[in-house]
């Protein structure tokens, strides 16, 4: 009997609280000042205003994402090739090496793989012992991130 008065009350509190539309999308954005639940192919639009504005109805987000800073302004030279790699990926500096420019292999997870000193305008390094997966080259020069490159390992 508990059962089925515990499912009644839950079952109401649902109706009580659910609205009706019919989506073709939705989610939950979350920031520093707080969280938006939002939904794409509502049916009704209405606009409300007060100490901020609002309006429910068709929002389309969308996400930015930087891998590296644009801080350097060498940094478009340098490249890194074949990607997506099999064995032996080519890292190529443009500029003159600096006596701290080091480079850091990271897995999909954030673990440090492989990590080494850049000496010389272009060096390989070794991919072949990584299984397939997305990895990450971060450039630093003196603990500065110069850039991130995204590998893609297929074989």
């Amino acid at each position: 009997m508990k059962k089925i008065a515990l499912a009644l009350f839950l079952l109401c509190r649902i109706m009580v609280f659910s609205q009706e539309a019919i989506n073709a999308s939705g989610g939950n954005a979350s920031g520093s000042n707080g969280n938006v639940n939002y939904s794409v192919g509502q049916i009704a639009y209405s606009s409300y205003s007060g100490n901020g504005f609002v309006n429910e109805g068709i929002q389309f987000p969308f996400e930015i994402t930087t891998l590296a800073t644009d801080e350097h302004s060498d940094d478009n030279q340098i490249a890194l090739f074949p990607n997506p790699v099999s064995y032996e990926i080519n890292l190529k500096v443009g500029f003159l090496i600096a006596e701290d420019l080091k480079f850091e292999l990271y897995d999909i997870n954030g673990r440090i793989l492989a990590e080494d000193w850049i000496s010389q305008n272009e060096i390989q390094i070794p991919m072949g012992q990584y299984p397939k997966s997305i990895y990450f080259l971060r450039i630093k020069d003196q603990n500065k991130e110069l850039k991130v490159f995204k590998i893609i390992k297929n074989y």
